[in-house]
């Protein structure tokens, strides 16, 4: 199985769940563009590393995915199998 970024998993997750992005801001209350550059692994755009951490946690509850393993990925700057 090939490895994905944290923004691939999350997406495909957030597909899977049959949520689109604007559904997903109002279940996580997480901004638009914050929830858009999570998915593309442009964690510079979040206000800080404490935030990403909050809206990945957040993020991961709505679509069913193990915080753990996402939160984990983001600390250590690895894929996911």
């Amino acid at each position: 199985m090939r490895k994905k970024t944290i923004g691939e998993v999350l997406r495909l997750a957030r597909i899977n769940q049959g949520l689109s992005l604007e559904e997903l801001q109002e279940k996580t209350e997480i901004q638009l563009n914050f929830l858009e550059a999570m998915e593309t692994d442009d964690f510079d755009q979040l206000p800080s590393t404490f935030y990403a951490r909050s809206f990945l946690r957040k993020y991961a509850w709505a679509v069913e995915l193990d915080e753990r393993i996402v939160l984990d990925a983001y600390a250590s700057g690895s894929m996911i199998t």
